[in-house]
């Protein structure tokens, strides 16, 4: 297998995904099962805000925040690649918390990172 790679369309794609692994680096993991092998699933449970604050260093604005969260999109929308013969993998899953049943008051996200990413060429 060769060494799983991963193409970015902007610097603050590969930015972002770096402060990912640096917040995963501090937080639990959780294995599950990826192509017959285990492999680990970087849970991150935060605020939009503090990834902001940790990935700027700054208070952010509204359309910062939107910014960011339009760039978690779209790392969820990307596939970490090990080359032919092997199935491509998501990067990361997001999941939205809510403070309400009918999902108006956001409370935070869950970002829920492949392990591979530790291991990307990028």
């Amino acid at each position: 297998m060769n060494k799983p790679t991963i193409i970015f369309a902007q610097k603050d794609e590969k930015d972002l995904l770096d402060l990912l692994i640096k917040l995963a680096e501090e937080s639990s993991n959780e294995r599950v099962d990826v192509m017959g092998t285990p492999v680990p699933m970087f849970n991150i449970s935060t605020s939009m805000v503090k990834i902001f604050k940790a990935w700027k260093k700054k208070q952010p604005t509204l359309p910062e925040l939107q910014q960011l969260s339009n760039l978690l999109e779209q790392l969820s929308e990307k596939l970490i690649e090990f080359g032919s013969g092997y199935e491509p993998v998501p990067l990361l899953s997001l999941s939205k918390l809510y403070h309400d049943k009918d999902f108006i008051s956001q409370a935070g996200i869950e970002i829920q990172l492949n392990g591979y990413a530790k291991l990307l060429d990028y």
